[in-house]
């Protein structure tokens, strides 16, 4: 049977003109039984076509390669969007092409084939999705469709080694993959920030040197939804120079400035201040000041944002969410300290809970109502307040001082004269003492 014209699906749990056969829908035959609607036999590149009052596409499938059942129910019906239906097919490799409608655009998805994950989709602008099944049909396959919240698979690192120790300051780091259907790329964090970002391989050789010291490291990975998930951290230790057959250490007293009088008394400057030392070098509680961390200067915003960009204002964004409240994360990428240059599903949900606190916008999505996304209403209200955080944290103006000044022990030309030789003589001294070891090194007995 062919339908020339949008025909109503009579079904229990549903009122009449909830669900239609759409016009150039084709099938052998459909059967009733309560709520549940049977297609026998989609043709081979024909196509049936589930309508609604709010999708025209809530359900198609296309069968290649032989033909389809399609098995519904209308159970599984939520807001004029299929979330489940059933498959059959005449040969165990015909391939089904679908378009089903979801109730967000631009939004990702999940497809789920017998309750194991088969792909992630993004929603168009009219809210579908497509996608081809060629998993086999050796048995019937139950479909699921719902919004991608699961985080890629845990995974781990494995060079170098946790507590490894390198001479290196550029170290090769790898780690195993993540078996996320949609994964999309990993970003690198050395000592909590943010390394090398969208990384497609498993591995990553430094370009720029790291300190000698000890760091840590860790890797996340992404998938296209914005969900992401973190390895374990490893320390890592870079030692630079030191330890080596040969190398030379010399030690020598620091030079002591002193004064020598005509009957040759030497006196140390040191042993002139040390009564006074006690009480002018330490502070008091009136003049000393206690270093504090300012909170971050807060950048204006002033660009239009929304899921899936990566650029330098998202930080911005993120930090001004943060200093206000709006948590893009309790710890690690996003938390106060670690926000970073993407705009994923974490930052997505900060900025709608600012939308609503602020009566701005508190329903729909970023494309339909701008509910997610920093559009100019959002954007100027973060600044105002953004302006008014850096105002608060601004330390107040110090009260000016006269400056002190310190007077040092008058020096004769003399005394000035007698310590440069000192100091001429202690280099001479070092000199001879590294060319004396250089020599027993390269000439041995």
């Amino acid at each position: 049977m062919s339908f020339s014209q949008d025909t109503n699906l009579s079904l229990s749990g549903i009122s009449d003109g909830d669900l239609l056969a759409a016009s150039t829908s084709e099938a052998d035959s459909l059967s009733f039984s309560g709520a549940e609607l049977t297609v026998n036999a989609v043709p081979a590149s024909s196509s049936f076509i589930l309508k609604t009052p709010t999708y025209n596409n809530a359900l198609k499938i296309t069968p290649s390669g032989g033909t389809a059942t399609l098995t519904f129910n209308t159970a599984n019906l939520s807001s004029g969007a299929a979330t489940a239906w059933t498959l059959n097919a005449s040969a165990s490799a015909v391939t089904v092409a679908h378009t089903v409608s979801a109730a967000s655009a631009n939004s990702w998805y999940a497809i789920a084939v017998d309750g194991s994950a088969y792909n992630s989709y993004q929603t168009g602008s009219n809210g579908e999705l497509a996608f081809t099944y060629s998993g086999g049909f050796s048995a019937s396959r139950a479909f699921t469709i719902a919004a991608d919240t699961t985080a890629p698979t845990s995974f781990s690192l494995t060079s170098p080694v946790n507590g490894a120790t390198l001479s290196t300051g550029l170290p090769t780091f790898t780690w195993n993959a993540s078996t996320a259907p949609d994964l999309s790329y990993y970003v690198l964090y050395i000592d909590g920030s943010l390394n090398t970002n969208n990384l497609t391989s498993v591995s990553k050789t430094l370009t720029s040197s790291i300190n000698c010291g000890a760091h840590t490291w860790y890797v996340q990975a992404v998938d296209s939804a914005g969900n992401s998930t973190n390895s374990s951290t490893f320390n890592l230790t870079i030692a630079c120079g030191g330890g080596s057959p040969g190398s030379v250490s010399v030690s020598l007293p620091q030079p002591r400035f002193q004064t020598i009088k005509p009957d040759g008394t030497i006196i140390y400057h040191e042993d002139q201040t040390s009564n006074s030392s006690a009480s002018t070098n330490q502070p008091s509680n009136s003049n000393s000041q206690t270093n504090s961390s300012q909170p971050p200067t807060i950048l204006p915003l002033t660009k239009t944002l929304k899921s899936g960009q990566t650029n330098q204002e998202v930080k911005n964004l993120q930090i001004i969410l943060n200093s206000l409240g709006f948590a893009i994360a309790k710890q690690g990428p996003g938390s106060s300290g670690n926000e970073t240059n993407y705009f994923g599903a974490l930052t997505r949900e900060a900025v709608k809970k600012f939308q609503c606190k602020h009566n701005i916008i508190c329903k729909g999505n970023e494309n339909t109502t701008g509910y997610g996304a920093l559009g100019p209403k959002t954007r100027a209200k973060l600044n105002e307040l953004g302006n008014n955080q850096n105002k608060a944290s601004k330390p107040p103006e110090e009260t000016s001082k006269q400056p002190q000044t310190q007077t040092s022990p008058p020096e004769s030309a003399a005394a000035v004269s007698t310590i440069q030789k000192q100091i001429e003589d202690l280099q001479n001294q070092l000199l001879e003492l590294l060319n004396k070891q250089l020599k027993e090194m390269t000439n041995p007995i």
